[in-house]
């Protein structure tokens, strides 16, 4: 059996480790973050982790959550600037509307936003001011 140089066997070792812990986490994430291209699907989070679900304008209002699934940490609102730096023009809803769930019982929940802007004096047609996302929480 040839023998290994100084580093080769430091390298083995810890790759043997890492090896190892990966073992000992539970394998899902902390938390997870979903936009608007989820709209319209199911995603599914264990206890104890987080969803965080970030809509790309400022327009958007998320809908009260029932049935004690999730627990909502507050939505924010993140003004965006443009390219030369300067802030948005007042009305244009550049941003994002941000909300940070917990998943704190097993379950099924509706996450929802809607939108009735769809940019500077433009409204929504069809679809495109609503959102709605299903959580199954195991």
């Amino acid at each position: 059996m040839p023998r290994l140089t100084r580093p080769a066997t430091a390298l083995v070792c810890a790759a043997a480790v890492a090896i190892l812990l990966s073992g000992c986490s539970s394998g899902a994430p902390t938390s997870r973050t979903v936009g608007v291209s989820s709209n319209g699907t199911t995603v599914s989070l264990e206890r104890g982790q987080r969803l965080r679900v970030t809509l790309s304008s400022t327009y958007w209002q998320f809908g009260a959550i029932a049935g004690g699934v999730l627990a909502a940490s507050g939505q924010r609102t993140t003004p965006s600037t443009t390219q030369s730096g300067s802030t948005c023009v007042p009305g244009q809803g550049c941003g994002t509307a941000t909300e940070t769930f917990t998943a704190i019982r097993s379950g099924r929940a509706r996450i929802t936003a809607s939108r009735t802007s769809c940019g500077e004096a433009m409204a929504c047609v069809g679809s495109a001011g609503s959102y709605e996302l299903i959580v199954v929480v195991h």
